[in-house]
């Protein structure tokens, strides 16, 4: 394993800094936040998908990082987006009032949209922790709730 980064992301929140992550679970989270699938992260990162989803799905402090990397993003693109709000909103009342204008009113509508939601998911590494075990709870509990047995097969066929 290689040592904690702690310089992951530039002008990063105070709370990213403190997660301890690796090297390359931070350059992996720094492609996929600038729009990188997850396999093409693992790839360009040289780790396997395997491992990276492993991280996705099981490592609270990778989980809590990429989250806040997310959130960030989201924070910083929507600080710049507000700048376009006006105009979003000029473009709107335009279309409204005037001539059928398609592209004006799909431009509007995405600057409104980024407005819409956040990124979501827990953004600590006792929040991911907490939300890993009751994945892996929800998992175990549809696991049971599959199971069938000859038994069970046998007593409904003849019932």
């Amino acid at each position: 394993m290689t040592q904690p980064d702690t310089a992951m992301i530039a002008n990063q929140p105070q709370e990213l800094a403190e997660i301890a992550i690796t090297d390359g679970q931070a350059a992996v989270i720094r492609a996929i936040v600038a729009g990188a699938t997850q396999k093409a992260a693992a790839a360009a990162v040289g780790v396997s998908e395997y491992t990276v989803s492993r991280w996705a799905n099981s490592d609270p402090c990778y989980i809590a990082a990429l989250n806040l990397a997310r959130l960030d993003a989201w924070q910083q693109q929507r600080a710049e987006l507000s700048k376009l709000l006006s105009k979003a909103r000029e473009a709107l009342e335009y279309v409204l009032s005037g001539p059928d204008t398609g592209a004006m009113v799909r431009a509007a509508a995405l600057v409104l949209e980024q407005f819409a939601t956040a990124p979501s998911g827990p953004t600590t590494v006792e929040d991911a922790r907490i939300a890993i075990q009751a994945a892996h709870k929800a998992r175990w509990h549809r696991e049971q709730d599959a199971t069938i047995t000859v038994a069970d097969i046998l007593a409904n066929w003849t019932a």
